[in-house]
């Protein structure tokens, strides 16, 4: 999961080509969904149903993709997150407390989760609280797993076979080469959003 240039710069030296899948790096052959565009479809989704507080759960640095992306949505449209509507997995906070606060005193009316587990566990949490989803709280996954559709969460889509066909592509590109380029141009697919339950409840 690491995409650090160290890291990669190691792989590199393997005396095997390596492409990368789902994550992108110029230091090597990669394919991935546009997560940048995947968040920001998100912030656009939450200001067409009319939300204005939105919340957000996971890394908060500023190499995250899908976090930079739905920060830009959100400018567009002339709103901003919150820092305190930044709930920071990568830290050491509560996500449970986080959850239950902001949806008991209404901080935001919608959270988006950088993934569909913590989507899940969101979904889990407020039920835990007797609170129901989407009624007091729309969720936003990222991903469109199993998991999402197993429990009706809207979710960003990632299309994985598209991805496996370019990356193979790209391996087939690498093992006929000679020689390893010094910078690689990322393979960039569109996402989509898939729409369910979680973030129906449409407000006036």
């Amino acid at each position: 999961h690491s995409v650090s240039r160290d890291y990669l710069s190691e792989v590199r030296k393997y005396n095997f080509p390596t492409v990368l899948l789902t994550r992108t790096s110029s230091l090597l052959p990669s394919v991935a969904v546009d997560h940048i565009e995947g968040g920001r479809q998100v912030a656009e989704h939450a200001i067409s149903s009319g939300h204005v507080d939105v919340a957000y759960v996971g890394p908060t640095k500023t190499s995250e993709e899908k976090l930079a992306g739905f920060r830009l949505g959100l400018q567009q449209a002339g709103l901003q997150l919150r820092s305190d509507l930044a709930f920071d997995t990568e830290g050491e906070g509560d996500l449970r407390r986080f959850v239950i606060d902001t949806a008991k005193r209404k901080r935001a009316s919608m959270i988006f989760c950088v993934n569909d587990v913590l989507a899940q566990d969101a979904v889990a949490i407020l039920q835990s609280a007797d609170m129901s989803v989407p009624r007091d709280m729309e969720i936003v996954g990222f991903d469109n797993s199993i998991v999402a559709s197993l429990l009706d969460i809207t979710s960003v889509s990632q299309p994985m076979k598209e991805i496996a066909h370019v990356g193979f592509e790209a391996m087939l590109t690498a093992l006929k080469s000679e020689r390893s380029s010094d910078a690689y141009e990322p393979h960039h697919l569109l996402p989509r959003l898939v729409m369910r339950g979680s973030s129906l409840n449409l407000r006036k």
